[in-house]
Formats: structure tokens, C-alpha cells, sequence
């Protein structure tokens, strides 16, 4: 089966976000074969935590505190993020976005450009 968690407007850097991303490790850590994760976007708002969108490199600490510390349940950590740019990202460093999956824990984090596709195997299967 394929099993997946699908999130968007995650960049509030407040509890919400945080509750949701704890409710979302529940979910995986008990059911370990989550296949992967999509964020569609809006992963970086005006907050405390710094400026929209992310205008540093692919280090930026915004990436650890919108997303990488916020998402750390083991289950997440070992999932690949297929991640999209939403209308409050595009004023970020686009290379910072592609270069972060370098950085990202288990190299989680996946974003190869601004426009792509990837084929994701259903587990089990050979059915794509």
C-alpha cells in the first residue's frame, strides 16, 4: 500500500505547526512505512523566526527552525519530502532550496529544482 502525508501553509513557526508535525509523527511512528511526505508549499511566512522565504544559503537556520526541528519524529526523519515552492517562497534563494538537500537529516529534504516529477514505487508492488 502507499501511504503518505500531504501538507501545505506550514511555515507559522508557532504551535500549530508543531502540533500538527507531532500528530503526524504519531501517525508514521506507528505505521513505519510511510512512503513519503509532500509539502505543496508556503513553507516559509513572516515570523519570529526570521523573514519570508529563506534569503540565505542552504544552511539557513529558517530551514532547522520552519522545518528540520519541526518535523522530527523518526518516522519523518526517514521519509523523503517532496517539497514545492508556494506563492510566499518564491522570493527565496531557489539555490538554497535545491542545495539543502545536502544538509537536511538523512538527506530527507527533496526539491532538485523549481518544476519536476519523480516516479515513487508503491511498496510491495511493482505498480508505480
Amino acid at each position: 500500500s502507499l501511504r503518505f502525508f500531504a501538507i501545505g501553509d506550514t511555515g507559522t513557526d508557532n504551535d500549530w505547526q508543531r502540533d500538527i508535525a507531532k500528530a503526524m509523527g504519531k501517525v508514521g511512528d506507528v505505521n513505519m512505512d510511510i512512503t513519503f511526505a509532500i509539502n505543496h508549499g508556503d513553507m516559509f511566512y513572516h515570523t519570529v523566526n526570521g523573514r519570508e522565504s529563506v534569503h540565505g544559503n542552504a544552511q539557513d537556520p529558517r530551514f532547522w527552525k520552519s522545518f528540520e526541528d519541526v518535523y522530527n519524529a523518526p518516522s519523518l526523519l526517514n521519509t523523503t519530502w517532496y517539497v514545492m515552492l508556494g506563492n510566499h517562497d518564491y522570493s527565496s534563494n531557489i539555490s538554497a532550496w535545491i542545495e539543502h538537500h545536502e544538509y537536511s537529516y538523512n538527506k530527507r529534504w527533496y526539491f532538485p529544482d523549481t518544476y519536476y516529477t519523480d516516479i515513487v514505487q508503491i511498496p510491495g508492488t511493482t505498480e508505480t
